[in-house]
């Protein structure tokens, strides 16, 4: 009787499924992955996902890589999409490497001005001089920074490769509020004028620096007295030939070779500077308040170079590397800005106020010659 009933038993259908064979495929599907992978997220009214990613199982690295949809809209995708990049459209003929601009940004900026660097320590005082020469030098650096990054923006704006000096102020009144859209093109030609104003003026003070030098040399030499408006005449060929040059790649050598003999007067300078200990005996700390704004004014000229930045900036073979932490811009300031201060230091303690406007007048000119 009991093996029939065994039988019986055995024999009755059984309630339960019998175990079937799971492949990953689908106890991934299990889990909420489909057959491809794709993990299935309840989607919202506007069908994003509600979680704010999906996920996707990639099943030959054994990983899932999350990609963050949140907060991401189309008009956002559309403008990654269509972002321009005006780096990756300047076409330069002759561009110019980071060295080269290096050497460019030094010889603009360490200019006959430096020389004058004592005198102006003289009106300021050793203390106002040194913190003063200093702050200029960051306010110059943060200003050139700023005006970088503005060209920058407004390129990416205009859709255009780069933008001059004038051309970036037109452009910032242009996009500016509306009552300063009308005056682009009088900020153009104002730029214009002074940046004009700003190189004659310079440019005559090389002449006369560079025509009065060479009078002393040919006149201890030579003899005589030559009037010093005839070494501007014979100057006046050289300067008008090197000024056809427009490309800054060839100029780079003419720039290296000036830097080096820049580097040995400073060296010359220095020599007797330090030849006798300079003190700080009878050295006004703090100049008058009429003579501080003298001070201002002879740095500002000296270290500024805010014309050729640009003009450097758009010629770089590597855009990047002129405003980065370590590029053109801070390699070439830092050193101005200690040069200036270290030079205007030392040579208003060395001569005290018998300094007058330019340090080579100071040094004792026979034994230069």
């Amino acid at each position: 009787m009991t093996d029939s009933m065994t039988r019986n038993f055995n024999n009755y259908p059984s309630t339960t499924k019998p175990e079937q064979h799971v492949s990953k495929q689908q106890m991934a599907a299990q889990d909420g992955y489909d057959n491809q992978g794709m993990l299935r997220s309840e989607l919202d009214i506007n069908g994003k996902p509600i979680n704010g990613n999906t996920c996707i199982n990639m099943d030959s690295l054994n990983k899932c890589v999350a990609i963050n949809t949140k907060g991401e809209t189309a008009a956002q995708l559309n403008e990654k999409q269509n972002y321009y990049n005006p780096y990756q459209h300047r076409d330069v003929k002759h561009p110019t490497s980071y060295f080269d601009t290096l050497i460019h940004l030094l010889k603009a900026s360490l200019g006959t001005g430096i020389l004058a660097m004592p005198s102006a320590f003289k009106n300021a005082g050793y203390v106002v001089g040194t913190l003063g020469t200093i702050i200029i030098g960051i306010l110059c650096t943060y200003t050139i920074h700023l005006l970088i990054t503005a060209s920058y923006e407004l390129c990416i704006k205009r859709k255009v490769p780069s933008l001059t000096y004038p051309g970036t102020v037109a452009a910032a009144f242009e996009e500016g509020p509306k009552f300063t859209r009308v005056l682009a093109p009088y900020a153009r030609m104002m730029t214009n004028m002074f940046l004009v104003l700003y190189q004659l003026g310079s440019s005559c003070i090389y002449v006369v620096f560079i025509a009065s030098n060479l009078k002393v040399v040919g006149d201890f030499y030579l003899g005589g007295n030559t009037d010093v408006r005839m070494y501007m005449v014979y100057l006046l060929i050289p300067l008008i030939l090197i000024s056809w040059v427009r490309n800054l790649k060839l100029l780079a050598p003419f720039s290296s070779i000036a830097t080096c003999m820049t580097i040995v007067s400073f060296s010359l300078i220095f020599y007797y500077i330090f030849r006798e200990s300079p003190s700080f005996v009878g050295r006004e700390p703090v100049g008058t308040v009429n003579s501080i704004p003298l001070f201002f004014g002879t740095v500002l000229f000296a270290m500024e170079a805010i014309g050729m930045v640009l003009p450097l900036e758009n010629e770089m073979k590597n855009p990047k590397k002129f405003g980065s932490v370590f590029g053109v811009l801070n390699a070439s300031m830092l050193p101005i800005s200690m040069l200036y201060t270290v030079v205007g230091l030392l040579g208003y303690l060395k001569y005290g106020e018998n300094t007058k406007g330019s340090i080579t007048l100071d040094m004792p000119q026979t034994e230069v010659f």
